[in-house]
């Protein structure tokens, strides 16, 4: 006999559904979100694709869909989704099944984050809770992989205390910034280019570079 209740997760960027009925799933993540910038990293727009199954009459409380990110206490979820008995009560019956499989209630529901903000390491854990029993229904690890910095030189240009930050970058030779003085520099290395290099190293080869 199946559990009384079980799913899945499907964690992606964006998802779109067709006049056809499919359903398009955009950036999906596996296994890992690796994370290339320092803490808090906003996602502008996180989905979750949640598939959940449950046998008919097999609980008589509201259901409620729980999505812990990282550092979330056991209880007290990021984000909280109430379904009612009387809402699934509706849904119709898996119609896939054969006369001998066990009668199935399906829903889909796509929680959007909008946006998404992480604060530390750890597990996104999403979770199914109907009266005293809990189904897990996904787990996606969010590591940080912090871009090792590029070599860089800084040097004047022999306008009064302008600045010019000559970057080595990996298969791309050099590239070059200006700024009005040696401060200003120090202080842009110091809190933005680690973001600057991650968020130039995650674009595609086609994309432009539009950095001046």
């Amino acid at each position: 006999m199946s559990p009384k209740a079980f799913g899945m997760t499907f964690f992606c960027e964006d998802f779109r559904t067709e006049s056809t009925g499919k359903h398009m799933y955009i950036g999906v993540y596996t296994a890992v979100l690796n994370v290339h910038v320092p803490f808090p990293y906003v996602v502008p727009k996180f989905v979750f694709i949640i598939h959940y199954a449950e046998q008919p009459d097999a609980f008589s409380d509201d259901l409620v869909l729980r999505i812990f990110l990282p550092g979330d206490p056991d209880d007290a979820p990021s984000i909280e989704v109430s379904v009612p008995k009387e809402m699934r009560e509706q849904k119709t019956r898996d119609e896939t099944l054969s006369a001998d499989d066990e009668p199935l209630l399906r829903m889909f529901v796509p929680v959007v984050a909008q946006p998404l903000v992480l604060k530390q390491e750890g597990r996104i854990r999403v979770r199914a809770i109907c009266g005293d029993f809990t189904a897990k229904l996904g787990t996606l690890r969010v590591r940080q992989k912090l871009a090792q910095l590029p070599p860089f030189e800084l040097k004047p240009t022999g306008k009064g205390e302008e600045q010019e930050l000559v970057l080595s970058l990996p298969n791309a030779g050099t590239q070059s910034l200006t700024f009005r003085t040696a401060a200003d520099a120090d202080l842009w290395v110091k809190t933005e280019l680690r973001n600057w290099f991650a968020e130039r190293q995650s674009r595609r080869p086609s994309e432009p570079d539009n950095q001046s």
